[in-house]
């Protein structure tokens, strides 16, 4: 699984985001910079609020189907 890195120019966001699985899936981190925390989206949708860069991307890794 690699991840590739972009800041949003509309919001300042910055998101990682990778290739999408087996099923479609698409896996992003987005930055909240109202809370530094990071967001796990999967299509589109929040999945979950994590710490670390680390943490978020060990549950993408989790989800994803090779």
């Amino acid at each position: 699984m690699k991840w590739y890195e972009y800041r949003d120019r509309k919001t300042g966001e910055l998101v990682w985001w990778t290739q999408r699985d087996k099923l479609g899936n698409c896996f992003e981190i987005r930055e909240l910079l109202f809370s530094r925390r990071l967001r796990l989206f999967v299509n589109e949708v929040a999945k979950e609020d994590y710490d670390t860069l680390i943490e978020a991307q060990r549950a993408a890794s989790a989800e994803w189907v090779d």
